[in-house]
Parts: structure tokens; C-alpha cells; sequence
């Protein structure tokens, strides 16, 4: 067996002192480890902080509505079939962490948080008319709702590398105030 330490070969000695002189004394040997919590975190809550607009195709009218409701993800582990290891975790790195030295979970929530409240006028609002469904009649669309926003979703979010494993509305609302105008 043969180690390169200082006390074992004189040959790695001479060459560690001297790239200690040329790094100013300090190691050149650096290593960064980071931890990545892998597990499925579930019923992550959402919710629009102020009523959204959305384009009523049963009244023709714009109206005010809330959401809100819970969504499930994880950072991708599962490597794609023929790519190198690791390359949803270097998805997730480049394009969340950057050069942060930590990155907490509640960060990673706000902005998968965030990042939904982004996109949900958007997709609501095109699905909701695609669709032609009245917002009076949301209630009993939510099922369909929630799908259509997780499958939309699902890629937007991967691209980030994290995979959003499932997306619920638990309400879809118009405020009291708004409702009493109609």
C-alpha cells in the first residue's frame, strides 16, 4: 500500500511545501459538501395573497377569485435512462442554489411557492376557458382543476430540478365582497 502523507514519501513532502508557498500557506485542496435532503415532502401549502383576475367565458366578465390548496415535491434523485449520476441533483444546484453556501428547506418552499403563484393565473385562466367553465361553477370542477394544473406544472418545476409529485386545490373562491357585486 502506498500513501502520500508527509510521513510515508519524502517526494509528496517536498511538493506539499511547496504548493503551500505558492497558495499562501493555505491548502489547495478544497472540498465542498452539501447535504440534499431527499425525501417527499407533502402538503406544502399555497395560496394567492390577493384575488387574481380571471376571464369569466360563462359571464364575459372579469372576475376577482382565490386559491389555495397543498402540493407534494422532492428533489430529483432519479436519473435519467443513459445520463451520467447526478444530473438531477446538478439540475437542482445550478438553477436553485447557485454559489449559496446553504439553502434551507422553507427557501426552497417559498420559491416552489412562489414560482406556482407565478404560474397559476396563466394556467387556470387558460384552462378555465378552454374548458368554458363559469367561476360560479368551480366547485365542481376541482378535481379536474388541480389535474390540469399538476400536469402543467410538472414540467415548469422539473426544469428546476425538482419533481412536483402532486397539486390539489383546496379552494377556488370569490371573495365575499366581489361575489355581492355580481
Amino acid at each position: 500500500t502506498h500513501v502520500l502523507n508527509d510521513s510515508h514519501n519524502s517526494s509528496f513532502s517536498l511538493v506539499n511545501k511547496f504548493a503551500r508557498v505558492w497558495a499562501g500557506g493555505e491548502s489547495y485542496y478544497h472540498c465542498y459538501v452539501y447535504f440534499v435532503n431527499t425525501a417527499n415532502w407533502k402538503d406544502l401549502p399555497f395560496g394567492t395573497r390577493e384575488p387574481i383576475d380571471l376571464t369569466d367565458p360563462g359571464l364575459g366578465l372579469l372576475v376577482k377569485v382565490r386559491a389555495n390548496g397543498y402540493y407534494s415535491c422532492h428533489i430529483d434523485v432519479d436519473d435519467e435512462e443513459g445520463s451520467a449520476p447526478g444530473v438531477g441533483f446538478l439540475r437542482f444546484f445550478k438553477k436553485i442554489v447557485g454559489t449559496r453556501d446553504s439553502f434551507t428547506t422553507r427557501e426552497l418552499f417559498d420559491y416552489l411557492r412562489g414560482k406556482i403563484i407565478e404560474r397559476l393565473t396563466t394556467i387556470l385562466g387558460e384552462t378555465i376557458i378552454e374548458r368554458k367553465i363559469s367561476v360560479l361553477q368551480i366547485a365542481s370542477h376541482m378535481t379536474e382543476l388541480s389535474n390540469a394544473m399538476l400536469e402543467q406544472m410538472k414540467p415548469f418545476i422539473a426544469d428546476l430540478g425538482v419533481i412536483l409529485s402532486s397539486f390539489s386545490f383546496n379552494s377556488i373562491n370569490i371573495p365575499e365582497e366581489i361575489l355581492g357585486e355580481l
